[in-house]
């Protein structure tokens, strides 16, 4: 938990040297299915965006399920943009990432191509589909999240967001997020 604390609060340093900064927090309910259970889940993203085609991110997560931890993850990314056409714009989300629960820490990549299209001028909706799975095929971390989202500008610098996820395969659930964001 030291090293992510202070690979955060590096990042978060680092990051409000320059411009062309940004960075969101998201709190998310997740109703579990099966044998998931249900748990909130709260995040970090700090990212530096490089030019118009290429985003560096440092994302933290922290689940939490009946009041106690149970895992966390802290992950690196990119993330590739396109505009194809006026207001809309194709992506893709690169990350590799350390999961840690209790006894162990387990390796992980994830790759998430997606649309934003530009609803209104202060309005940006997103669908994307993350394929998630552990370097080690023995640890059960596959899974496909299908992701629908929204973005409303305050102003220049602020924006709030909500999005739904649907999880599939070793982690099973349904999510509600919220969110805020700040370009710096």
């Amino acid at each position: 938990m030291k090293k992510l604390t202070l690979a955060v609060l590096l990042a978060l340093s680092t990051a409000a040297a320059a411009e062309g900064n940004y960075a969101g927090i998201k709190f998310e309910n997740r109703q579990g299915r099966d044998s998931t259970q249900d748990a909130n889940a709260y995040s970090l993203t700090v990212g530096k965006n490089l030019n118009q085609y290429f985003d560096a991110e440092v994302y933290a997560r922290i689940k939490s399920n009946d009041d106690s931890t149970n895992n966390t993850r802290a992950e690196g990314a990119v993330v590739a943009k396109y505009p194809v056409l006026s207001g809309i714009q194709l992506y893709t989300r690169g990350a590799i990432g350390e999961k840690f629960d209790g006894n162990s820490n387990d390796g992980y990549w994830s790759l998430e191509p997606g649309v934003k299209v530009a609803a209104t001028q202060d309005l940006t909706v997103k669908a994307g589909l993350r394929f998630r799975d552990a370097f080690n095929d023995g640890n059960a971390d596959s899974t496909r999240t299908y992701r629908l989202g929204a973005d409303y500008a305050l102003d220049k610098n602020q924006s709030l967001s909500v999005g739904y996820d649907r999880s599939l395969g070793d982690s099973k659930y349904d999510a509600i997020g919220i969110g805020y964001g700040v370009k710096f």
